[in-house]
């Protein structure tokens, strides 16, 4: 079973840097031609005046102090059990370059679930970005699945 006690727990905020380089090559990698991620002079001429990053660029975002794997060393996960259910983005304003966003990870929320095969855990975590200004960009909510 999955330790509960750790639910609302907040993890060390990190900051990322959005650099141009990175919105390019994640928009090569996923095959997504759109020039707003792109090509830097079609950006720039764009309403947006700049690139932007693709809508799953804060998957990139990682701290240097934590991972995942203490996250769930934290939830007592057997990693062997572990699936991830669902990912979603919650935009406020879009990422540009230059953007230096203060992250932080908390675990939301645990609760089980009875499915076919058994009951599962399933754990919810939330990542707020902010940026100099203190102001919402993105929220990440990712869930993983723990089978019992």
């Amino acid at each position: 079973m999955t330790d509960k006690s750790v639910i609302g727990k907040v993890y060390p905020s990190f900051i990322y840097e959005v650099e141009k380089v990175k919105i390019k090559e994640l928009a090569e990698a996923i095959g997504d031609e759109n020039p707003l991620y792109r090509n830097e002079e079609a950006a720039r001429a764009s309403k947006h005046g700049s690139l932007i990053a693709p809508p799953t660029f804060p998957t990139l975002f990682r701290s240097e102090e934590w991972d995942i794997m203490d996250m769930l060393k934290d939830l007592k996960v057997d990693i062997s059990k572990l699936l991830h259910g669902e990912q979603e983005y919650e935009y406020f304003r879009l990422i540009k370059p230059g953007d230096k966003l203060t992250c932080t990870t908390r675990i939301k929320d645990i609760y089980t679930k009875e499915g076919k095969s058994g009951s599962m855990d399933m754990i919810t975590t939330e990542t707020d970005c902010v940026d100099e200004k203190g102001e919402l960009v993105t929220r990440a909510r990712a869930l993983l699945v723990v089978r019992n």
